[in-house]
């Protein structure tokens, strides 16, 4: 990574290695440890917008790329009362450990933990015609927050397919270890 045209990876591994001792024994003898997994699934609070109208939400809900159980042909014109938009965000993070022998030029570096990240961030759009309505926006809300639950367990089945695959990849020591020879 270049920052102002200073090789920022090059300059931090330049100053770790001019701090390690010289004497430092190298660590990549044996297989180190097979990284840890850590799988985290977190939900923002639910966002609420309740200032479209049936019209606009029916509109938005032809206009959406995603899957919708209504078919773009519907027969009865119908209006939608309410809609869930979930966005599931993925992210995530990977720590390495380096080990460095000036001495013999010879090091080793590994991948000791990786962290995926899972973020849903729900918003339900309930129509405005429905906000002073007590019963029937008490039942919109009722049946978009089932589509919220879907999307809370599909969240978890990621998470345990990302975590089979992971630990699939990392099986072997030669998958998150590297010898190092610099000289």
């Amino acid at each position: 990574m270049t920052i102002l045209g200073i090789d920022i990876l090059a300059l931090s591994t330049a100053a770790w290695l001019s701090v390690t001792p010289a004497a430092a024994p190298v660590q990549c003898l044996s297989a180190p440890k097979t990284p840890e997994i850590k799988i985290e699934i977190s939900e923002g609070p639910i966002r609420f917008n309740t200032n479209k109208s049936r019209s606009q939400l029916t509109q938005m809900k032809d206009e959406s790329p995603i899957y919708s159980p209504y078919s773009p042909n519907d027969m009865h014109n119908s209006l939608v009362g309410g809609m869930m938009s979930g966005v599931l965000r993925l992210d995530h993070k990977m720590n390495f450990v380096q080990h460095y022998n000036p001495g013999s030029g010879d090091g080793c570096v590994h991948l000791d933990e990786v962290t995926v990240q899972i973020h849903l961030s729900p918003k339900v759009y309930i129509a405005s015609e429905f906000r002073d309505n007590a019963c029937w926006f008490g039942e919109i809300l009722s049946h978009e927050l089932k589509h919220l639950d879907v999307d809370r367990s599909v969240s978890h089945q990621y998470s345990t397919h990302i975590d089979q695959a992971l630990k699939m990849a990392l099986n072997t020591p030669s998958n998150y270890c590297a010898a190092l020879q610099v000289r």
